[in-house]
């Protein structure tokens, strides 16, 4: 779809050109709400990590405080312009992937978490009840959100029907490896 329809109402759109316009407003209703609830979602995650950054050093702050704060943050950043929220997005999740990186090359390094070498058996489920499973599995779905968000700017990259199929599939291939 995102070769054939640029638009920033993408479920709408997509459904509507699939199914109907009455199924499309129906989803991109739905969409709606599930973007504002991730949003909240996410700006709580992201103040308990504030609050989780500072602890060690003693410096306690109020959780509901620092969730304002990122959501101020998150609608400031959001507000200026798609290429500033963009941008943004890139830098921290680069910041993140090169930490994730690095602490894996240390580990790995000094022979490992405790001197375990590398083996196959963290994929083995090593009598780990349902409930620490799907967490797991809920940990690795959310890893992977977000890849489908490039369809909403549809309107205004220059040559939508090319950079958005493209920024999605790259967004897929970079978060999968």
């Amino acid at each position: 779809f995102t070769r054939r329809i640029a638009s920033a109402g993408q479920l709408y759109s997509y459904a509507g050109a699939a199914i109907g316009s009455d199924y499309g407003f129906v989803l991109g209703f739905a969409w709606a709400v599930g973007f504002a609830t991730v949003a909240g979602w996410l700006s709580i995650q992201d103040g308990d990590y504030l609050v989780a950054l500072f602890q060690p050093a003693g410096v306690h702050l109020p959780w509901v405080g620092m969730t304002v704060l990122m959501w101020i943050v998150m609608v400031a950043v959001t507000y200026q312009s798609l290429n500033v929220s963009a941008i943004t997005v890139i830098v921290v999740e680069t910041f993140g992937l090169l930490l994730m990186i690095g602490v894996a090359v240390v580990v790995i390094g000094h022979g490992g978490y405790h001197g375990h070498s590398l083996s196959f058996k963290p994929f083995t489920l090593g009598g780990a009840s349902f409930a620490t499973v799907t967490s797991g599995v809920v940990f690795a779905f959310t890893s992977f959100s977000g890849f489908e968000t490039a369809g909403t700017a549809g309107e205004e990259a220059k040559r939508a029907t090319w950079y958005v199929p493209v920024a999605i599939f790259s967004a897929l291939l970079v978060s999968g490896s």
